[in-house]
């Protein structure tokens, strides 16, 4: 009983551990974005003293998302929705940013890990290319123009979300 009882302390203080430095992190980040929000602001305050109007910002990727309606990838299997995902980007994505756009589109699931199953779904099917570490694009849809993650285009390999 005492071993199982150091094992569960171990396990507490490593996870306590972990949440202090993703709390250290997520402060970071903050501060950061922060920054970045003032730099933006003083730009965009520049522009429009120069050149006399607000400045017009393109649509963002993530409302760029091609659906037909909330929920539309509900029925889909986690391929179709992977490739309908990948297909309407026009572009390689990492994995991360496959999931957001999935659960944007309605995309349902009980899976613990959903970054390692796109990963596994990605190594397992042949209509995806793995580009870059957990980046992966559909096969013959623009994966050798994909150089935003420095990755080099290559056939399906395995590696962790």
């Amino acid at each position: 009983m005492d071993e199982f009882r150091e094992q569960l302390l171990r396990r507490i203080a490593g996870y306590q551990g972990l949440q202090r430095q993703l709390q250290d992190r997520l402060s970071e980040l903050e501060e950061e974005l922060a920054s970045v929000e003032r730099r933006l602001a003083a730009a965009a305050q520049l522009y429009e003293v120069e050149f006399g109007s607000a400045v017009s910002t393109p649509q963002s990727e993530e409302s760029s998302l091609d659906t037909d309606a909330p929920g539309d990838m509900s029925q889909l299997s986690w391929a179709d929705a992977m490739e309908k995902v990948l297909l309407a980007a026009e572009r390689p994505m990492h994995v991360r940013e496959v999931w957001a756009r999935l659960q944007a589109g309605g995309f349902k699931t009980d899976s613990r890990d959903p970054l390692r199953s796109i990963v596994s779904i990605a190594i397992r099917k042949p209509q995806f290319v793995r580009v870059g570490r957990n980046i992966y694009g559909v096969q013959g849809h623009g994966e050798s123009r994909f150089d935003g993650y420095g990755g080099t285009p290559s056939v399906n390999g395995s590696d962790r979300p």
